[in-house]
């Protein structure tokens, strides 16, 4: 009965409200609707990639692939359609952004990695995972092309990235507060008493049940939303009393995950922020703030916390990461040059070393190595020091407006995030939905970098869609 209750609560109160929100999220910038179809594709890709089924049981072949998997794979090609349909509008002017800066190195990794679907472990799982992690990087590339084709001002393009961040933190948000109506319609899913050998102080863990995210995938979530809204309540304008309890939401969401490195992410995302953003009084007031508490008889407790009831062995074996990472690096010598398939060799090398109990490597840079070998690891890691060459690059020119500004320090903080846990998580910028949380980085960057390179971007015909008469088939309307 309390159940039934509680769903006609969500029903009646919750869904309008957030129908709202999303409606008013996804107005279209300056009245043009090519980006309400862009938001749509977004969320697709958003959807294909997440899990939809409530069993963790690790799936490897095609005969495995359940009615869940389709549900992925209809999402996916409709988000591939939009794509396609907006492109063809403005004549895939995308291909330039494919083709130049951070973008253009993803890319020519995403293209090897589903190059060794010819070499594969597991050819079906590489395809899959290469064509969506491709669709998620046109998307970006659309994303970025259709706000500097659309808008000459400046201005107007500053508004269209807002509006864009907005949407996707909008969607980080929703995935966040899934996680809790999981806790509340599956409890027995969604709390896991015996997720780890010990369990510290709390005696719990939380995952996501519908999507199916891990625990410390959910504290992730928390690190990305809690840098977000302290960007927000330090350099925003406006109101900022959205943003106070969204910042403690993602405290709480990451303290009750007990996630060790989406807390240590989240302290030197802040951190960044703070120091890039010469906060340092801040900064000194929460050192002491933190130093004062450590004095204190909590420090025991804080202590405890983060040891999670775990032996000095097992925190020196980083919870079994060196193990999985020394496994690694030897098997991957047999194909140290193109690796074992993307998506495919971390959990082949495991399953055969460790057995089918241990699916992923928990390090990003291992899995890359292992999936794509040198040239792979190569081809990333030029593309995420490109990535935050251009970043910093574009500081200076970002700090001249309040918008582009708050901006530029969201993309710190997130990438800062995602650098840390990329050494502890396999789900941050490859074959992960993560890869569309960072994609509003290499938008960002895209639309500024036009302004202080200008280079001969598009003709001027490119720079207007298609005639009517010439664009009826997608359906797709201005």
């Amino acid at each position: 009965m309390t159940l039934a209750l509680l769903v006609s609560m969500v029903l009646l109160f919750g869904l309008p409200g957030i129908f709202l929100v999303v409606w008013r999220a996804t107005r279209p910038p300056f009245g043009i609707a090519s980006f309400r179809w862009l938001y749509v594709a977004w969320a697709c890709l958003l959807v294909a990639a997440s899990v939809w089924s409530i069993s963790r049981v690790p799936r490897y072949s095609v005969d495995q692939m359940g009615t869940d998997n389709l549900v992925r794979l209809a999402f996916l090609a409709l988000g591939v359609f939009l794509i396609l349909a907006l492109s063809s509008r403005y004549r895939f002017a995308l291909s330039s952004e494919l083709g130049a800066g951070a973008l253009g190195v993803f890319f020519l990794f995403s293209l090897w990695a589903t190059a060794t679907t010819l070499w594969s472990v597991s050819p079906a799982g590489t395809l899959y995972k290469s064509v969506e992690y491709g669709a998620m990087l046109v998307l970006i590339a659309l994303a970025a092309s259709l706000i500097n084709l659309s808008l000459e001002d400046p201005h107007k393009r500053s508004m269209a990235l807002k509006k864009l961040f907005d949407f996707n933190w909008l969607l980080l948000f929703l995935l966040t507060a899934s996680v809790y109506l999981g806790i509340l319609l599956w409890p027995e899913y969604a709390i896991m008493r015996d997720y780890r050998s010990t369990t510290g102080i709390l005696g719990f863990s939380i995952q996501g049940v519908l999507p199916g995210i891990s625990a410390n995938g959910v504290g992730q979530l928390g690190a990305l939303m809690g840098v977000v809204a302290f960007a927000r309540l330090l350099l925003g304008s406006g109101s900022r009393l959205l943003y106070v309890p969204i910042f403690v939401l993602s405290l709480i969401t990451m303290v009750i995950t007990q996630s060790r490195s989406p807390i240590l992410a989240f302290a030197v995302g802040v951190m960044a922020v703070l120091i890039v953003s010469r906060r340092f009084a801040l900064l000194a007031a929460a050192g002491a703030l933190l130093g004062a508490v450590m004095a204190t008889q909590y420090s025991e407790l804080a202590y405890e916390f983060m040891r999670r009831g775990q032996s000095d062995e097992s925190i020196t074996n980083l919870t079994g990461r060196a193990t999985y990472w020394e496994v690694s690096l030897q098997a991957v010598q047999e194909r140290l040059l193109e690796g074992y398939g993307a998506y495919a060799g971390g959990r082949y090398v495991l399953a055969s070393a460790l057995g089918d109990s241990v699916s992923t490597v928990h390090s990003l840079w291992i899995e890359i190595l292992l999936d794509t070998g040198l040239v792979g690891l190569t081809l990333f890691s030029t593309a995420l020091a490109v990535t935050w060459f251009w970043l910093f690059k574009l500081r200076s020119h970002a700090m001249r407006t309040p918008t582009n500004r708050l901006l530029w320090f969201e993309c710190l903080g997130v990438m800062a995030v995602l650098s840390v846990r990329s050494v502890f998580s396999v789900s941050t910028f490859a074959w992960s939905w993560y890869v569309v949380f960072f994609g509003v980085v290499l938008v960002f960057i895209g639309v500024m970098r036009r302004q202080i390179v200008k280079p001969e971007y598009a003709g001027a015909l490119l720079a207007q869609p298609l005639p009517a008469a010439r664009r009826r088939g997608p359906g797709i309307r201005r």
